[in-house]
């Protein structure tokens, strides 16, 4: 089969658009053309901490004996976890209850707004726990209490 003489399509790509303003009275919103993505925070990470958590008792309901170190959900991808000085004092399974530990973080009991206020109010008391008894890890920074 013979080639026609018709000579083909050329697409250049165009050039990004700046930045635009709508015109619509009330309506004032900045537009990108290329979705910039947000840079990933490296969370700390200290055993010592952990370990430390996991002698407190637990920060909901007072337990001593099966407290385990819980992660915060907040700012969290999928198979991430966060910061370690997020991390609240849970109790885990005992005396035929499943713990604080599954009910704040898996359970559906609390809506994902409690659940968040929740592990913040923890991992605020945890903290204060570990500072006043004066056993903060040396290497790890003090969080930033806002």
């Amino acid at each position: 089969m013979k080639r026609t003489g018709f000579a083909r399509k050329r697409y250049v790509t165009a050039p990004p658009a700046p930045a635009q303003r709508l015109q619509r009275p009330g309506v004032l919103a900045l537009i990108e053309p290329v979705p910039r993505p947000a840079p990933k925070v490296k969370p700390m990470i200290s055993h010592a901490y952990r370990q430390l958590v996991r002698e407190l008792p637990c920060a909901r309901c007072g337990y001593q004996g099966a407290t385990q170190f819980c992660h915060a959900d907040q700012d969290k991808g999928m198979g991430s976890k966060t910061d370690d000085r997020l991390g609240w004092a849970g109790c885990g399974p005992h005396d035929g209850s499943m713990g604080c530990h599954y009910l704040v973080g898996s359970s559906g009991h609390y809506p994902k707004e409690r659940r968040r206020l929740l592990e913040q109010i923890y991992s605020r008391w945890t903290r204060q726990q570990i500072m006043e008894a004066g056993t903060w890890p040396q290497e790890l920074p003090l969080w930033p209490e806002k």
